[in-house]
């Protein structure tokens, strides 16, 4: 039996240790573009990058989406580590048929890190 798991264990490390990869670079670039906008811009300050259409607006939000949540970091801390937990474990167990699905979850898993290092 500890031979089998040895072996699964093995196994989902091989093949699945190589994702943590684009997570690690989505990370860095999250990291980049906020000492980036940190460093250049003002609160409320905007940049336009297609006309009046897309704009990039420097604005800190101490909540969740929205604003919701305001100041409730312990809160939120302890969210986002139970489902940066939860998606690993799903990255590692689980085998994605579908680029999209796991483009999805190494998007969701750089942001919860992002966040918690926030």
């Amino acid at each position: 039996m500890r031979s089998v798991v040895l072996r699964v264990s093995q196994k989902l490390k091989k093949s699945n240790l190589k994702f943590l990869i684009p997570v690690a670079l989505l990370f860095f670039l999250d990291r980049m573009t906020k000492e980036y906008f940190l460093s250049h811009f003002g609160q409320g300050e905007s940049v336009p990058v297609w006309g009046k259409w897309l704009c990039f607006t420097l604005v800190f939000n101490k909540g969740a989406a929205f604003g919701s949540w305001q100041n409730k970091n312990l809160f939120l801390t302890i969210l986002s580590g139970v489902i940066l937990i939860a998606l690993l474990f799903l990255l590692f167990r689980s085998t994605f048929h579908d680029i999209l699905s796991l483009a999805g979850i190494l998007l969701i898993i750089s942001g919860a890190f992002g966040n918690l290092y926030d």
